[in-house]
């Protein structure tokens, strides 16, 4: 059973706690024949965005082309889920990879079980940015939020 849709007012704490606490937001799109794809991806939030790492070519940036309303959900440990309904467009500038990678750093990397895979397999580090840099449809999915639900575990 779902609780009914919360607005960002009413759902602010839980919405702040899944964004803080999720490590992985599933972004639900609709394809060309009008079914779903859901794919779960990193993500953070800056200023109110969602931004998610994703090349030009997927099958969810093409979707998104055509269809940006999108749906990403977020769950906490404690099993509640956070749906958040916006509209989606992909981003391939510089500046705002630059920032969501910036951003990504005391999420992904920066924390004690990251840190310790990184220094087992710091030869992945090099490797990981020769990839990203020879990627040239390297780009982030933006996600402007417009409603957020909140379902209780």
């Amino acid at each position: 059973m779902t609780a009914p849709a919360a607005t960002a007012a009413t759902a602010d704490a839980r919405v702040r706690k899944a964004l803080r606490g999720a490590t992985i937001a599933r972004i639900a799109t609709v394809t060309p024949s009008g079914g779903p794809l859901i794919m779960p991806l990193y993500f953070v939030v800056l200023d109110g965005r969602i931004y998610m790492n994703n090349a030009a070519t997927s099958p969810t940036v093409r979707n998104i082309a055509a269809h940006p309303h999108v749906l990403v959900l977020l769950q906490c440990r404690d099993g509640e889920v956070v749906r958040v309904r916006g509209t989606a467009r992909y981003l391939q500038d510089a500046a705002t990879m630059r920032r969501v990678t910036r951003a990504s750093l005391p999420k992904y990397v920066l924390r004690p079980r990251a840190l310790w895979f990184w220094i087992r397999k710091r030869s992945l580090l090099s490797a990981r940015s020769q990839y990203t840099r020879e990627r040239p449809d390297t780009g982030m999915i933006e996600v402007t939020p417009e409603s957020y639900a909140v379902a209780p575990a």
